[in-house]
């Protein structure tokens, strides 16, 4: 049971009361944390997925691409 107490503690979409709850002014649920934890997974695995394909360069994404002619100059 205490490690559930601690799990509501990092649920990051708990709401604010007007009345006070066991002297909390913010009221936390476990499915609160679970979202939380979710979240912070998406979060975390799109930046190692999208860092890894910037530094091995797959997937390229060209914004401008110029196409270079043949010009004699002399």
């Amino acid at each position: 049971m205490g490690t559930l107490k601690h799990l509501k503690k990092i649920d990051i979409f708990g709401t604010n009361m007007e009345l006070l709850v066991g002297k909390n002014k913010v009221h936390k649920t476990m499915i609160g944390a679970i979202l939380t934890i979710l979240v912070i997974s998406i979060v975390f695995i799109f930046l190692i997925i999208n860092t890894r394909n910037m530094f091995l360069r797959n997937n390229p994404i060209v914004l401008n691409q110029v196409k270079s002619s043949k010009i004699n100059l002399f």
